[in-house]
């Protein structure tokens, strides 16, 4: 059975990126104690300080995250017409 599903997003120009996410999230799916609080969660705000709270005790994974996606610029948007 499914409990929880991890949707990423990234632009195709970065790869690498990507491919560096998706070790992370193996990481963070590796955690009990985050699948539980997350599976815990009611709101997306208790699943997004679930996810702090992980990341705070592996600032490695933090801190390498945000080099990742410091790497990544969204462009910007076309005008709507």
């Amino acid at each position: 059975m499914v409990e929880i599903v991890f949707l990423i997003l990234s632009p195709a120009q970065t790869p690498d990126a990507q491919v560096q996410i998706l070790g992370l999230s193996s990481r963070a799916a590796q955690s009990r104690h985050l699948l539980q609080n997350l599976g815990a969660s009611r709101t997306p705000e208790e699943a997004m300080k679930a996810i702090c709270d992980w990341e705070a005790g592996n600032e490695a994974p933090r801190s390498k995250l945000r080099g990742i996606l410091s790497g990544i610029t969204p462009k910007p948007h076309p005008p709507s017409l």
